[in-house]
């Protein structure tokens, strides 16, 4: 391993000190530019507003087809006409209907 070379006490930060005034030397010339006179003009700026779309999942409802079970079951986002105990009440009322007065 290298021996470590003893540092004085203040000779890092007089180190950075005289690389910084080494930077200030390297200093490119600004050319001067003339200043124009700017017109304003008046920039209608266009807002994008993003608009996001929730996509809603819709859950599909398993109707046990073939079978007359009336079986009441709940879903979330179904009003209760829209069950399948009421719908064949209705269509059971439907169909004496139709042969009453056909």
């Amino acid at each position: 391993m290298r021996e470590k070379k003893l540092v004085e006490k203040g000779e890092k930060t007089e180190r950075r000190r005289r690389r910084r005034r080494r930077r200030r030397r390297r200093r490119r010339r600004r050319r001067r530019r003339r200043r124009r006179r700017r017109r304003r003009r008046r920039r209608r700026r266009r807002r994008r507003r993003r608009r996001r779309r929730r996509r809603r999942r819709r859950r599909r409802r398993r109707r046990s087809q073939g079978t007359g079970l009336c079986v009441p079951k709940t879903y979330r986002h179904s009003s209760p006409e829209d069950s399948v105990c009421v719908q064949a009440r209705q269509n059971e009322r439907m169909q004496s209907a139709k042969a009453s007065f056909g």
